[in-house]
């Protein structure tokens, strides 16, 4: 499971939640990326902890802890899609300088567009792995896009 180190410098929190105010205007996506970064999202490993689920193993991929890392930056489908964004929005924006799991998950740092791009993403990948629609790349990445639009 790999962990961000994210230190615990007060001010690197009141910079990151800070951004969060600036970036999302919509009330749901900022409550959402506030959970997010204090881990306040369930995932099996959670779930485990407490009896509900009978193991941690990612519901997607099978194989790996679904941590929040795993589910929002090192799941091979969601670099993927973190790739191919960025790789869309290349010729206007380069978002290949920000992506790391640090600034994807917690953000706080970047430019607005680029924050509030990865916000949605993020949702995205939270609201599809609820309806359990995250199994088809493809259809993951066209769906995304049309959500955007």
């Amino acid at each position: 499971m790999n962990n961000l180190d994210i230190g615990s410098k007060e001010e690197d929190w009141v910079r990151i939640f800070r951004g969060y105010d600036e970036v999302a205007l919509d009330s749901s996506l900022r409550s959402f990326q506030y959970k997010l970064s204090v881990r306040a999202i369930p995932t099996k490993v959670d779930l485990l902890k407490f009896g509900i689920e009978g193991d941690n193993k990612c519901v997607f991929c099978e194989t790996e802890i679904q941590s929040l890392e795993h589910l929002f930056w090192y799941w091979r489908h969601i670099q993927e899609l973190w790739y191919n964004i960025a790789h869309i929005l290349a010729p206007c924006l380069d978002l290949w300088s920000y992506l790391d799991a640090s600034s994807v998950l917690l953000g706080g740092s970047n430019p607005e567009i680029v924050e509030h791009i990865f916000m949605l993403t993020k949702w995205y990948i939270w609201k599809s792995k609820c309806k359990g629609k995250m199994c088809s790349r493809t259809k993951g990445i066209d769906e995304f896009y049309r959500s955007c639009l």
